[in-house]
């Protein structure tokens, strides 16, 4: 079965095919890497499989849901419970501290024990004398698995991961890949991560690239 489908599907702004064609599938616990420099479409081709934006021309699939036809309020259900997201900038609330941070998709979820499930993931995360502390006091590493916390406290089936290594130096990087990727498995969550970092790409199950908008395995 497949979590994620993705078929014909074509992406144009005014004067510009930014995505032509674009084939992808996504098993459930499986983990792939999209790669491509910076402004080859990547982040709209996420967009579009999270739902943020719909296609020019082709279909989406979530777990057998057309999702290029939802309407947003289908939508940001969908995203609420069975997604969640990594970022490069991180997009911690600054006025929450890191356990309210991981709080918060249970809270919208409005799941019970909601404090206890945080604090033992951000623990399990090496996080537990940092919970209390707001994001300009964690260093870039650490504000980064808080978001990973918060992207998989509620057990969604699918990570998206948006250059997740892009704002830490080499070493902090490959701790926070090793820990994403480790907590997917961990909790069969299937991964999507789109980067230009190939050594996080030689990490996953499957790779892609995206170059001129056409995807080719690798």
């Amino acid at each position: 079965m497949k979590l994620l489908e993705v078929k014909d599907v074509t992406k144009n702004y005014p004067g510009t095919e930014i995505l032509s064609h674009i084939e992808l599938s996504l098993a459930p616990g499986e983990s792939l890497a999209i790669l491509g420099r910076s402004g080859s479409g990547k982040t709209t081709l996420l967009n579009l499989l999270a739902g943020l934006d719909t296609p020019d021309s082709g279909e989406i699939y979530f777990d057998q849901k057309p999702i290029h036809t939802l309407k947003e309020s289908e939508l940001a259900q969908l995203r609420g419970k069975h997604m969640g997201f990594v970022f490069q900038s991180y997009r911690l609330l600054e006025a929450l501290t890191a356990l309210e941070n991981v709080c918060l998709p249970l809270e919208l979820l409005e799941k019970d024990h909601a404090i206890q499930t945080a604090s033992d993931l951000l623990a399990k995360l090496g996080l537990e004398s940092k919970i209390n502390q707001f994001p300009h006091r964690l260093s870039g590493g650490e504000q980064q698995r808080v978001a990973i916390a918060r992207a998989i406290v509620h057990q969604p089936k699918l990570i998206i991961a948006d250059e997740p290594t892009g704002n830490l130096d080499h070493r902090t990087g490959r701790e926070v890949s090793d820990l994403l990727i480790e907590s997917c498995k961990k909790f069969n969550i299937a991964l999507l991560v789109a980067t230009h970092d190939t050594e996080l790409a030689n990490k996953v199950e499957k790779r892609v690239e995206l170059f001129d908008g056409v995807l080719k395995s690798v």
